[in-house]
């Protein structure tokens, strides 16, 4: 739902009819290569911090990719606050060219000027 809703800065769209189009398009493919792996994908309409909680049991295992945005930051807080204590958490980087260990600096701290100077 976060996705759908007007930008703060400017209430432009943060997601367009092309961008909304690309992510079903994505979802669908994903879902049909877990078919043919014998799994299937589950989408649920909500707010992360309140559908993924009532999903997971004592013992299950919540796994997921970290952010470095702000936004994305908030909700994995919320959604870790709202999980039963028996559930266990594996958080990971990965979505970057590089891991942020081998940027040299932190970046919650300072990005490099100019941007590509770490390269």
């Amino acid at each position: 739902p976060r996705h759908f809703q007007p930008s703060r800065w400017g209430g432009h769209p943060r997601t367009a009819g092309h961008r909304a189009r690309f992510l079903a398009e994505t979802l669908e493919d994903l879902d049909a290569s877990l078919r043919r792996l014998g799994s299937r994908l589950l989408v649920l309409v909500g707010r992360p911090e309140e559908a993924v909680p009532a999903l997971l049991r004592s013992g299950d295992i919540l796994a997921y990719q970290l952010e470095d945005t702000s936004e994305e930051q908030a909700v994995e807080v919320a959604l870790r606050s709202a999980l039963n204590a028996a559930v266990e958490v594996r958080a990971h980087w990965g979505q970057n060219l590089l891991h942020r260990d081998d940027l040299g600096f932190d970046p919650t701290e300072t990005i490099p000027l100019p941007f590509g100077k770490y390269f």
